[in-house]
């Protein structure tokens, strides 16, 4: 274990390690990239795991106040009718439910979470639940400031940065019956929903068990195929790089190399994600970052003819020489 996390550092530290590497087998660089996959794996299962256990009491509250809150959201006037993938409604429009009291501290600083610089410019803002507005399109949402908003034919709501439009035609057919709404019956449903909310702490810590005994071990197996398939493609870049430095190295060593040299990019992508930084083509960036400074650890000319080279089974460098014919 101390040699395997010596080897980690090292991957991250010091691109003259590389060196020592050329000539060892396939399955050496494969077992270390997966050992490397069960260690983060099992990292964020642990991270999940106690985020879990702080936040329980907060989800348990939450569970009391919902149970206690959504029997009473719907309004005793309101009737809503789905009619041939339409909505009608029996009140002055538009319609606006308001946040349930302590939902809006909630509401902010989820807002506050997930909105980058250009939603704050658009304006995007939740004030209501929901707003019922049968004259309303899919482009005024924002002008809204809700949750969700139903239209005539749709249910519009957002999901991060994207809008989502639900039509009420996808789940009513032309000719079915009209679908009522109202005080009774949504009082009816929620009754017999609400009851599963006591189901959500066991399941969160049935995923959290779930995850530190199972998912490092399946979840490395299967992030290993993948990034069998991504060196296939993304070694030509390192090749190409490699060339331009002027190392000749053979596409072979430079992907077996890349099982190791995967490791900034694994590490800082892992330690980002928690942070909830980073941007996209990071992991290739720094991939391929990583690959360059390993081809300039090497001897300049490393590969041609006359350049020394590391050959398999030995960890000094010898001159190549042509096998001569018998």
């Amino acid at each position: 274990m101390r040699a395997f996390f010596t080897r980690i550092w090292l991957c991250c530290t010091n691109s003259s390690s590389y060196k020592e590497l050329i000539g060892k087998s396939f399955w050496n660089g494969f077992w270390y990239l997966y050992w490397l996959l069960v260690v983060t794996t099992f990292l964020s299962a642990i991270t999940f795991a106690v985020q879990a256990t702080v936040y329980m009491s907060q989800i348990k509250a939450w569970i009391g106040e919902a149970k206690e809150t959504v029997p009473e959201l719907y309004p005793a006037e309101l009737v809503l009718t789905l009619s041939g993938g339409q909505l009608f409604t029996n009140v002055e429009e538009p319609y606006v439910f308001p946040l349930p009291e302590g939902w809006e501290a909630a509401m902010v600083a989820s807002q506050e979470d997930d909105e980058d610089e250009n939603d704050k410019e658009d304006g995007v803002n939740v004030k209501h639940l929901l707003v019922i507005d049968t004259k309303a399109t899919a482009e005024q949402y924002p002008e809204y400031e809700t949750a969700v908003l139903l239209t005539k034919t749709a249910a519009i709501a957002r999901d991060d940065n994207t809008l989502k439009v639900f039509l009420y035609s996808e789940f009513q057919k032309k000719g079915v019956a009209p679908i009522i709404m109202n005080r009774e019956v949504y009082t009816q449903v929620a009754g017999k929903a609400l009851p599963f909310l006591d189901f959500i702490p066991s399941i969160i810590i049935g995923f959290a068990v779930i995850a530190l005994l199972v998912l490092p071990w399946f979840g490395a197996a299967f992030g290993v195929l993948g990034y069998l398939l991504y060196l296939l493609i993304f070694t030509l870049l390192a090749w190409a790089i490699a060339a331009i430095m002027g190392r000749k190295f053979t596409y072979g060593e430079l992907y077996h190399l890349g099982f190791y040299a995967l490791t900034p990019a694994i590490v800082a992508g892992w330690i980002l994600h928690w942070l909830n930084l980073g941007f996209s083509m990071l992991f290739t960036l720094v991939f391929l970052v990583t690959m360059g400074f390993v081809a300039g650890a090497f001897p300049k000319n490393y590969g041609n003819e006359k350049s020394p080279r590391i050959t398999k089974g030995t960890k000094k460098f010898v001159k190549s020489k042509k096998r001569k014919s018998t």
